[in-house]
């Protein structure tokens, strides 16, 4: 997120002002708000994938296509913002967000869990309305992990984006690919937080390498709320 304009006041500082006729146009001279530069942080990372973009292009045209993916798009994003993450970007087809970045709270993981269900819940509203109507569908795969990034403002003066980095971030990514649609994948850091409330299934395990130790692949199924004394279901290896 090169340039934010969060609010009104801060736009003012990205548009010239036309003395003549008291109007304001925005300027093509690019301006920086923020240092580049980054910091390592503990953050919760989430991972989107939209699946069915193909088939819905070759059934309608292609400006159809791209305004239905722009609502899922929308849903992703939207609820992010409701638990209060962050959206990072889009890239490769992948909605990249985080949680406890620049807004923290003690319980970023559960919400970012949360939201991922919500997510889930009302893509398949949206698309059982769609079907009723015999309209195409697309569908979402998932995926959460935690743990420290490098997170802050990378690029170049005149562009740059608000971004995270690192290790965690390659593995939630990696899972992402590995979900299927309506799935929402998590690492063990993950499943450790939410194991008094929510329902898991322990899928097989992801090897990075033939001599790497594989690494425990879970299944968010659902999350139930003040049931602290729930504890996760391993309910086998798919």
């Amino acid at each position: 997120m090169g340039l934010f304009f969060g609010k009104k006041e801060r736009l003012d500082k990205f548009l010239i002002q036309n003395q003549a006729n008291n109007k304001a146009y925005a300027s093509i001279a690019p301006v920086v708000t923020h240092e580049l530069g980054g910091k390592k942080e503990k953050v919760v990372i989430s991972f989107s994938r939209v699946y069915g973009f193909e088939n819905a292009v070759k059934a309608r045209e292609l400006y159809e296509g791209i305004n239905l993916l722009n609502d899922y798009y929308k849903m992703i994003i939207d609820a992010t913002l409701k638990f209060e993450g962050e959206f990072l970007g889009i890239f490769a087809g992948f909605v990249f967000n985080v949680f406890g970045a620049q807004i923290r709270h003690h319980n970023d993981i559960r919400r970012a869990a949360r939201c991922s269900l919500e997510i889930q819940r009302e893509i398949k509203e949206f698309n059982e309305e769609r079907t009723m109507r015999g309209l195409e569908i697309m569908k979402v795969g998932m995926a959460l992990n935690v743990g420290e990034v490098l997170i802050g403002h990378f690029g170049s003066s005149r562009r740059m984006n608000y971004s995270a980095i690192g290790e965690p971030v390659d593995l939630c990514c990696k899972f992402c690919e590995m979900a299927e649609p309506g799935q929402v994948l998590a690492t063990q850091g993950i499943c450790d937080d939410i194991k008094d409330l929510g329902d898991v299934i322990l899928l097989r395990p992801y090897r990075v390498s033939n001599t790497a130790k594989p690494i425990p692949v879970f299944h968010i199924k659902n999350l139930r709320q003040y049931h602290s004394e729930l504890s996760v279901k391993y309910t086998g290896v798919v």
